[in-house]
């Protein structure tokens, strides 16, 4: 497991754009999660599957839209028969307000630039709201395809509807304001950290090390933890171990006590406990 910062390149101009993205069916025991500094809104035209983002699943198929803040970090899986057809539009803050003492326009943003989480990422299926922001979406990827005259005022304009649309709708006042810069910091360390327990999961390493390395109290690391990657850090290290014990079955002829002590287990009951709960996950 990773979680990585994807930069991703606007037109300086007119910084949006949209991506038609196809994605074969898959499903990763080892995901990546990334995040990025733009704003994403995402609806599915084909297939189904799931994204995961602060820590919860959520189930997506044709007709369901989904939002990303920037500094959430998020990743998805395609389940099978069919691709997922998914367009993705991302947009920069600044489309919206340029930074100066325009007020107005920053209030569009606020839901986005005080807060990484004051929405339900997914928007309720059948939603009066959900159902006109999919057919805003809809007219937008059409704009943005034609290009015709004027089209970037055009996309600007429903854009806004559209964020108007999500605030009189969908805007959680119940969840606690957080600063962007700090959670980026705290996403760096939380990588920083992550690459540490990969490297060191074989010895005894407990929550306690884990927090100091990400500079974190052992409470605080461990809520932000599961909170960003929806598993706790016990169960991801018992993963990574049972993970490595699979390997070596596999790979080796090594006698089952050695591959357990190996492998991070301190003993074989511990060993098969854990083999029977994630082996099969």
């Amino acid at each position: 497991m990773r979680i990585i910062k994807e930069h991703i390149k606007l037109d300086a101009t007119f910084p949006f754009k949209i991506e038609h993205s196809v994605i074969e069916p898959f499903q990763s025991e080892t995901p990546t999660y990334h995040y990025h500094e733009c704003i994403e809104i995402s609806y599915v035209k084909q297939g189904r599957g799931c994204y995961v983002v602060n820590g919860k699943k959520h189930m997506m198929e044709s007709g369901d839209v989904i939002l990303f803040n920037s500094m959430e970090p998020h990743y998805w899986e395609v389940f099978p028969p069919e691709n997922m057809i998914q367009p993705v539009i991302v947009f920069s803050p600044s489309l919206i307000w340029s930074g100066e003492n325009n007020m107005f326009d920053y209030q569009y943003l606020s839901i986005f630039s005080e807060n990484s989480t004051n929405f339900s990422n997914k928007l309720p299926r059948g939603h009066s709201g959900t159902i006109a922001i999919f057919n805003l979406l809809l007219e937008i990827t059409e704009e943005y395809e034609n290009k015709q005259s004027g089209y970037r005022l055009m996309l600007k304009a429903k854009l806004l509807q559209l964020i108007s649309i999500l605030v009189r709708s969908f805007q959680d006042e119940s969840k606690a304001i957080e600063d962007l810069h700090i959670k980026q910091g705290q996403l760096e360390r939380l990588n920083s950290t992550i690459e540490f327990i990969n490297a060191n999961y074989i010895r005894d390493l407990r929550l306690a090390e884990a927090a100091s390395k990400a500079c974190m109290s052992i409470s605080y690391f461990s809520t932000f933890f599961s909170k960003t990657l929806g598993l706790s850090f016990k169960e991801y290290l018992i993963r990574l171990r049972v993970n490595h014990a699979m390997e070596m079955l596999n790979t080796t002829n090594k006698p089952i006590t050695e591959i357990a002590l190996e492998s991070g287990f301190n003993n074989l009951s511990n060993y098969y406990k854990a083999l029977k709960k994630y082996s099969s996950m």
